[in-house]
């Protein structure tokens, strides 16, 4: 998804309410030091990117037979989330410490 590049977030999703919930998943972060953004993030509000998630989470369940290649997943949060809610996913993370947390 090039960090969302092609999906458009400020397109509101159609029927929330016939998406799976939001998951809860247990996700392993870097310290606050290495990773003032997505780690912090996750932190302070359980959460990063949400409208793009969630607009992945509707794409998904539009497209018969999809794929979710998360290529540079980080730490997952897009990866575990939309698995979670029943996606196939397949995370691709090069950085070591990542890939570790993944």
């Amino acid at each position: 998804w090039g960090g969302g590049a092609g999906i458009r977030t400020d397109v509101p999703v159609d029927d929330e309410s016939r998406l799976p919930p939001q998951p809860k998943v247990r996700i392993w972060v870097h310290p606050s030091d290495r990773d003032r953004f997505v780690s912090s993030a996750l932190r302070r509000e359980g959460a990063w990117e949400p409208a793009l998630n969630l607009r992945i989470a509707q794409v998904l369940s539009e497209a018969s037979n999809a794929t979710l290649l998360d290529v540079g997943a980080h730490v997952g949060y897009h990866a575990l989330t939309l698995g979670a809610r029943g996606a196939r996913v397949i995370a691709v993370e090069p950085e070591e410490a990542s890939a570790a947390l993944l």
